[in-house]
């Protein structure tokens, strides 16, 4: 008798609720391996889910009174990525004598929902350029990690070719654009032309530690192809760092951003100690409207930096 049959034979023999209790079993065996294996294949659908705009996100669409313009980044894997530069009122007419913030939205939704961000940075004195990452806006191309690491290195080029000085800009990221900024910053300072500083809001150490937090029944850790491991590069961040996060996040547990900070130096090159700043009830979208006035000073105050005078600026920095 083969085995099949043999078992067949046993099995029939099992009392009702045994074999209910199997069938039911191997149910949810069956469901959790389909829903594994559905998520390992849509992953980025759902990390990355803003995907393309059906219109042109031109600056003359959306400026609304703003100094925007367009501005575009080419990849090392020859895509076009196109952004907006939104310049703050007043200050030098030439580019190399202002300063700059180049920032990196999260995962959800292009360009057109970051104006506050860029309004409320001019207010402090500092132009603003914002790309969209590959797959997003108008961009062409599929988002990934190795994609958006591309995409950050043509965005910090673009802003040389705009005439901004290395250390006259801060590199910022928000959620997803933290762990896009992060790795950037620590292959600058380790060039030796280090940004001015790296400002970070709302976080995580790794994305493996993020999605493990959303989907605990789930084998994280063999499933995930964008690892997004910023606490692996942190140590090599010699810029100044300031980092914000809402005690109410509930996307980036509070203690995730922690641990990203941790991995952080003590200080900066030039002997500033790191910032962190934890706002109490603030969650993950709002930490900039829900943190008032301490996320306000916090900011304003970090990025008080001192830059140096025009004819010190160096004028060959960059990544290779």
């Amino acid at each position: 008798m083969s085995a099949v049959a043999t078992f067949t034979a046993r099995y029939a023999e099992w009392p009702w609720w045994a074999r209910v209790s199997s069938k039911l079993l191997a149910v949810l065996v069956l469901t959790y391996l389909f829903v594994a294996i559905a998520v390992f294949f849509l992953q980025r659908r759902m990390m990355f889910p803003a995907g393309h705009s059906d219109v042109r996100l031109t600056a003359v669409d959306f400026a609304g009174g703003r100094g925007l313009s367009d501005v575009t980044a080419t990849t090392d894997d020859g895509l076009t990525l196109h952004g907006w530069l939104g310049r703050a009122p007043g200050g030098p007419v030439e580019a190399g004598e202002r300063r700059a913030i180049l920032y990196f939205h999260g995962n959800g939704g292009d360009r057109r929902i970051r104006l506050g961000e860029i309004d409320a940075l001019n207010a402090l004195g500092w132009d603003v350029l914002l790309f969209d990452y590959r797959g997003y806006g108008e961009n062409p191309g599929s988002p990934s990690e190795d994609g958006l690491r591309k995409d950050a290195r043509a965005c910090w080029q673009a802003t040389l070719a705009a005439g901004y000085s290395p250390d006259r800009v801060v590199i910022a990221g928000v959620s997803l654009g933290g762990a896009v900024a992060t790795p950037l910053a620590a292959e600058l300072c380790e060039s030796g032309t280090p940004p001015a500083g790296l400002l970070l809001r709302s976080t995580f150490d790794s994305m493996t530690n993020a999605a493990s937090n959303r989907f605990p029944w789930l084998p994280v850790r063999l499933l995930l192809r964008d690892r997004f491991d910023s606490a692996a590069v942190a140590d090599r961040v010699a810029c100044r760092v300031f980092q914000a996060h809402g005690t109410a996040d509930r996307i980036v547990p509070l203690r995730l951003g922690r641990a990203l900070h941790a991995a952080f130096p003590a200080e900066s090159a030039d002997g500033v100690p790191k910032t962190w700043l934890a706002l109490e009830g603030a969650g993950h979208n709002g930490v900039r409207r829900q943190g008032g006035r301490a996320y306000a000073v916090g900011e304003r105050d970090f990025l008080e930096i001192p830059v140096p005078a025009a004819d010190e600026v160096a004028t060959d920095a960059g990544l290779d």
